[in-house]
């Protein structure tokens, strides 16, 4: 498999590129939010791929799918192993959404905001958040959730090892951290509101 791609990009309009690679060009599907920031035309360029293989009765179709860092590939990666979801349905996602926006969506459980990506209905987005909002391996800021700093961070870590869910964590801390918490302070008041206290 191909875990990147570093070459000339010689062509790119809206959808997908290709670099040339030692005179082998690779067609590449990219999401329109990317188009730009992949580089301009004939500078040499790196290409974070996932090769799609998809059999359906007929025959076997193949994609490679690009991305300009590791983050957003494995943000994809995760996206399609939700039943329902494809490759092209999550590369359409994260072109509506960056990384921690949709992060953010399904930590939230913002449906509507997940469900802006073409091929992404109410019931689709709705399986996302159940299947990824305890896998998200960063923490990132929503509505409801502060940018963590260091002290939040362990205080996070601690409770989740107790066995909380990852989201329920989050909203946790967020409710309580005002800032001058030390990170036990910080988890002596989270486990009284995930306690019900």
């Amino acid at each position: 498999m191909l875990g990147y791609i570093i070459g000339k990009l010689v062509y790119k309009s809206d959808g997908h590129i290709i670099v040339d690679n030692n005179g082998i060009g690779f067609n590449i599907q990219i999401g329109t939010s990317n188009i730009e920031k992949i580089g301009a035309l004939g500078t040499e360029v790196k290409v974070y791929t996932y090769m799609s293989v998809v059999k359906d009765k007929e025959r076997e179709r193949m994609g490679l799918f690009g991305f300009c860092d590791m983050e957003e590939l494995e943000m994809f990666k995760k996206l399609i192993s939700v039943s329902g979801v494809g490759p092209k349905s999550a590369i359409s996602l994260l072109s509506t959404l960056d990384v921690k926006s949709l992060c953010s969506a399904i930590i939230s459980e913002d449906i509507k905001k997940i469900s802006s990506g073409n091929g992404i209905g109410k019931r689709t987005a709705q399986r996302i958040i159940l299947e990824l909002k305890d896998k998200i391996d960063i923490i990132v800021p929503t509505e409801n959730v502060k940018e963590y700093d260091n002290v939040s961070k362990d205080a996070a870590e601690a409770l989740i090892a107790l066995g909380f869910l990852k989201s329920e964590v989050l909203k946790a801390i967020s409710a309580v951290d005002n800032g001058t918490l030390t990170t036990e302070e910080i988890i002596k008041r989270s486990l009284k509101l995930l306690s019900g206290r």
